[in-house]
């Protein structure tokens, strides 16, 4: 069995084995148990590298953490506000009777949170090469651009987000300088110029997949498992709770040790990495009674979330919970009150990557 092909097969196999952690090729000791992966999260011993995943790319690890601490209390309070202004009822009703998912589900939520995304005064530019990232990397990432095309995108960005920030910054350093309405403002602001150009469209574009592509990934998940099993008289919460049981977006989360040390009477060096599989942990008979199937009513007065960590865990845990329910469950309130949901097609039903998502299928909307 191929790992890199089927990795969530090659999982599910060795997870009969049993045990608290296996070892994946490369060298990587997969955990399953929750306990084991909350302590990783958390890291009180210091005994992995701290960085959060949203602040690390190519270019390296925007610090201090300080700021990372800022970027997430504003940009969440800049979610949390746009979701109590947003019509999300109104861009359900508007759907056709016939819709191909999950990109249905992404489209949705660059509709609905693009204020948010790319304020009204952003460039024409901004916005249409924003729309186009959507579209090649998370609505048509198998199918989308060659990897040169995808470069000359990313490079055009790039520029644009240069233009962009030495605008706000300009503008930040006027007199009565407005707070930033969106998240490239917030980012601009908050770094100053203690980040690059390439740090600050990196952080701005982990900010975009997170909110169209994962939050778009978990309606999508909760639209398919409704359609296909039914959830009469549960709560579109605990359906939602259910979906990231299922199958959490962030499925596949590593960290490198800082020192060796054992995980589970595995020797650990500072050479292997350490991956918390939610994936594995939510599918763990140790810690979930039918564990394979979808039983959303599992979660009617159960607070007990401690094996549950689709959004991590400790201080680096993701900041969109709230947006994450709050968004999905209005979504999928306003269909399930008016319409009756059919799955008339699917094909493969995960793809796996960075983020898991569904695989595509076409769903029939009816009015009740």
């Amino acid at each position: 069995m191929n790992f890199r092909r089927d990795p969530l097969k090659y999982i599910d196999t060795r997870a009969i084995e049993g045990g608290e952690a296996f070892w994946l090729p490369d060298r990587q000791l997969c955990i399953r148990d929750a306990g084991l992966g909350r302590a990783v999260f958390r890291n009180q011993d210091r005994l992995y590298l701290g960085a959060s995943d949203f602040f690390t790319g190519r270019s390296g690890v925007l610090a201090p953490r300080k700021i990372q601490i800022r970027i997430g209390a504003e940009a969440r309070a800049l979610l949390e506000a746009r979701m109590e202004a947003v019509d999300i009822e109104h861009a359900v009703d508007s759907l056709d009777a016939k819709t191909f998912w999950p990109k249905t589900g992404n489209r949705l939520l660059l509709e609905v949170m693009f204020p948010v995304l790319a304020a009204e005064t952003r460039s024409r530019l901004f916005k249409r090469l924003l729309a186009d990232i959507v579209e090649t990397r998370i609505c048509n990432r198998k199918t989308g651009l060659t990897v040169l095309r995808r470069m000359v995108l990313r490079g055009r960005f790039y520029n644009a987000v240069s233009r962009e920030r030495q605008r706000d910054m300009a503008s930040d350093r006027a007199p009565g300088a407005a707070p930033p309405t969106d998240i490239l403002g917030v980012i601009t602001r908050s770094t100053d110029d203690r980040a690059t150009d390439e740090q600050v469209m990196e952080i701005f574009l982990a900010f975009l997949f997170a909110i169209v592509g994962s939050v778009g990934f978990t309606l999508g998940w909760s639209v398919y498992l409704t359609a296909r099993y039914g959830a009469a008289g549960v709560s579109s919460h605990d359906i939602i709770s259910e979906a990231l049981r299922l199958y959490p977006i962030a499925w596949f989360i590593a960290r490198r040790p800082a020192r060796a040390h054992e995980i589970a009477d595995h020797p650990v060096t500072k050479d292997d990495t350490v991956v918390v599989c939610p994936y594995a942990i939510h599918r763990n008979p140790s810690h979930w009674e039918k564990p394979d199937s979808f039983l959303p009513e599992r979660w009617a007065g159960n607070s007990d979330r401690s094996a549950w960590l689709p959004f991590g865990a400790g201080p680096y845990g993701c900041i969109g919970v709230a947006a994450t329910f709050g968004i999905v469950g209005r979504a999928l309130d306003a269909l399930r009150a008016t319409r009756v949901m059919r799955i008339e097609t699917a094909g493969k039903k995960t793809e796996h990557g960075p983020m898991l998502s569904p695989g595509p299928f076409y769903l029939r909307l009816s009015l009740r």
